[in-house]
């Protein structure tokens, strides 16, 4: 019993010390787990919310509009809601999947509209960038051309001549079931209405 105490001994009997400094002989050595960058944090703890959604008046199509929530800085209004919007997916009636809308350009905080249909539910706008163009799609079309199979019905542009300023195309919504309104902003505000495959024309300039 002695000789096997001390075999026991000479073998773990370094693990139940440490001098504070160094692992004891034995004792296991654990690696420091990586620090997840800012973003990363970001994107495991803050998924994006449904800030918004909005339906056709027959429920055919449903717009979800995904984001964070905007926060307003100490002593400023709230940002409006669409400025947190980073995504925008579609489902349909008889489809439990979403397709996601895929812009051609970049779009910016401010360039979302939540006026994604038509007030009778026949059409959809949809911004492609920020300068531009606006693509409207009808709703028996829309999803066919979601998944790029099917082309807009019609693309709505202020200012794309090659020898002019391509500005900015804001705060679009529709003013009719066939007609919507936008603006050109650069030096001055242009405020224009376009029917369905009809000539813009203009309502108001600042």
């Amino acid at each position: 019993m002695a000789l096997r105490w001390l075999l026991l001994t000479a073998t773990f009997g370094g693990a139940c010390s440490n001098n504070g400094s160094d692992a004891a002989v034995g004792e296991r050595t654990t690696l420091p787990t990586p620090a997840l960058s800012t973003s990363a944090l970001h994107q495991k703890t803050k998924p994006l919310d449904e800030l918004y959604v909005t339906s056709t008046p027959d429920g055919a199509v449903t717009a979800h509009f995904l984001g964070v929530r905007p926060e307003a800085e100490p002593g400023e209004p709230a940002a409006p809601l669409s400025f947190g919007v980073e995504r925008l997916e579609m489902s349909f009636a008889r489809d439990a999947r979403r397709v996601p809308f895929r812009p051609s350009g970049k779009l910016f905080f401010s360039d979302w509209s939540f006026e994604v249909f038509s007030p009778k539910g026949t059409y959809a706008a949809l911004p492609q960038d920020r300068f531009g163009p606006y693509h409207i799609v009808a709703i028996e079309n829309l999803k066919a051309y979601l998944e790029g199979r099917a082309a807009p019905d019609d693309v709505v542009a202020h200012g794309t001549h090659p020898q002019s300023f391509a500005p900015v195309h804001a705060n679009l919504r529709w003013v009719s079931d066939t007609e919507i309104e936008f603006e050109a902003q650069s030096e001055t505000t242009t405020t224009l209405r376009r029917p369905i495959g009809g000539p813009s024309r203009v309502v108001g300039t600042k």
